[in-house]
């Protein structure tokens, strides 16, 4: 194994609002970044989670949470635009 990662059950929580919080063995590389290899993968795929990935669950259902308010706001914002649409 390379010395300059480090390999950690954590919670992901890039896909919550559609497939919900996943908990996943995950790398921290030297940068402290976060990537994700999935156990089966014959191409190799690799992910960079970034903001997206947290060692508790608490901080992944607060990063979920935010996300869900945030996509609360922009909907509401598009809503609004959609009513004040007039068409002559």
């Amino acid at each position: 194994m390379n010395t300059n990662t480090q390999t950690f059950t954590g919670w992901v929580s890039k896909y919550a609002l559609s497939a919900g919080l996943q908990k996943k063995e995950l790398k921290e590389t030297v940068d402290n970044g976060y990537t994700y290899e999935p156990p089966h993968s014959i191409f190799g795929f690799r992910g960079r989670l970034g903001r997206d990935c947290h060692r508790t669950k608490e901080e992944a259902v607060a990063r979920a949470e935010k996300m869900r308010k945030d996509k609360i706001a922009s909907l509401k914002k598009q809503i609004t635009k959609l009513e004040q649409l007039k068409f002559d």
